[in-house]
């Protein structure tokens, strides 16, 4: 039997995306219409029930944190596709709807990497006549993401946006490090990685509770295994030719697009930018 479901971790980004979107007032309203369609159906039922209030305190700052980690996201693609960079490249894409979205995708060749169940799942809810990426199909333990981008039609010699969120957690510093380089080798002058990482202290909670933090990951099939220091990350970055020109987390999010939301746990994650000089 075929297995087409999506990932814990991509319904609960899509989840979150959704009850966001339907929060009046708040800084996510409106953001993505497509995130609600996407879910599966138990899902949907729970989120159509559930007072977004009420999902954001359950959520102990999970949508929060997808909340303005979108919207920063959403900032750096937005701006570099208008810099008319012609191809953004979504690394995990999951249930990720941007190329549906965001009209700066429109001005670009989208190519979305995930899975291959996770993709036979989005393109069977995806609504007909409305998304136009291409579709790379990948296991990473057996595929060679290089090569399935170059069968796909991605062009090396031509810059690229490159999309990589909330993912290298969850891999090992080695894995994180092969799909960097792979990046920069397809990555021509002018490209963009937008690429989110963990930082050791997880979360922003007393150290006698990050075990618990972990294994809660790790209970949903999703185990914590990529944390890394600022400064490392920014060196492996230099490494492969990508400058680093922002990192970003929470406090900086909410200071750019909720400067009243109240403190809750927050994730250690945060957003760097890097070009390709």
């Amino acid at each position: 039997m075929v297995d087409d479901r999506p990932s814990g971790t991509a319904v609960a980004v899509a989840f979150a995306r959704a009850a966001v979107t339907r929060d009046r007032g708040a800084p996510g309203e409106g953001l993505d219409p497509f995130a609600r369609d996407l879910l599966p159906s138990v899902a949907r039922a729970v989120l159509d029930v559930l007072p977004v209030r009420v999902a954001r305190a359950l959520s102990f700052g999970v949508v929060d944190h997808c909340e303005l980690r979108s919207l920063a996201i959403d900032a750096v693609v937005v701006d570099a596709l208008e810099r008319d960079v012609p191809q953004f490249v979504i690394l995990g894409a999951g249930l990720d709807a941007r190329a549906l979205r965001l009209a700066a995708a429109s001005r670009a060749t989208v190519f979305e990497v995930d899975h291959p169940a996770t993709q036979r799942y989005k393109r069977a809810h995806v609504p007909p006549g409305v998304h136009t990426a291409h579709f790379v199909a990948v296991d990473f333990e057996r595929d060679s993401l290089d090569g399935r981008l170059a069968e796909a039609g991605h062009d090396g010699s031509k810059p690229t946006v490159w999309l990589w969120e909330g993912t290298t957690m969850y891999l090992a510093p080695e894995a994180t490090r092969a799909t960097i380089e792979v990046v920069a080798r397809r990555s021509a002058p002018r490209s963009v990685l937008a690429v989110t990482y963990l930082t050791a202290d997880m979360v922003n909670v007393a150290n006698v509770l990050r075990p618990v933090v972990a294994r809660a990951f790790a209970v949903i099939g999703e185990p914590l295994r990529g944390a890394v220091e600022r400064a490392a990350f920014a060196e492996t970055l230099a490494s492969v030719g990508f400058r680093v020109v922002d990192d970003t987390g929470m406090d900086e999010w909410i200071a750019r697009f909720h400067p009243i939301r109240p403190s809750r746990i927050r994730l250690a994650e945060r957003l760097v930018t890097a070009h390709r000089e």
